[in-house]
């Protein structure tokens, strides 16, 4: 019982302290995603309104800006699914930091009930990572 009264607080705020700090998005994209942030990766922000998305907002280490981009499939053409919605200059404060010029790469893809897209500021290497999940009926994004 005693283990039980100690144990259980501890993992209580282990899990939210996760929740918190933003480390259950980050596991969530690498899990469905099947990428890896880099080490030193920072997690800036957290958006959603809805059920059926998240959006990111991290700085990824600019010595390994390159090398996440090519693990990630990013390139500099935007995809054909492409969001572009999501990008507009009307995001609420602080998605409007998104720079409106410089060097950008881009990805989306799909992995069982999941898909996304990401765009990454290669000059400051913040990027932004939309997650989509099925809705109420299951259908996938």
């Amino acid at each position: 019982m005693l283990a039980l009264r100690v144990l259980l607080p501890a993992v209580v705020m282990t899990t939210a302290l996760g929740c918190v700090s933003g480390d259950y998005y980050m596991n969530y994209i690498e899990e469905h995603a099947g990428f890896t942030f880099p080490r030193g990766t920072k997690n800036v922000m957290h958006f959603t309104d809805s059920d059926l998305a998240f959006t990111s907002h991290f700085t990824v280490p600019l010595d390994s800006v390159y090398t996440f981009a090519g693990e990630a499939g990013l390139s500099v053409e935007k995809p054909c699914t492409w969001d572009p919605v999501l990008f507009l200059e009307e995001l609420p404060s602080p998605w409007d930091s998104i720079p409106a010029e410089g060097n950008f790469l881009y990805g989306s893809g799909s992995s069982g009930w999941n898909s996304w897209d990401i765009i990454l500021h290669t000059d400051s290497g913040d990027m932004w990572v939309t997650m989509y999940y099925t809705d109420a009926s299951g259908d996938p994004p």
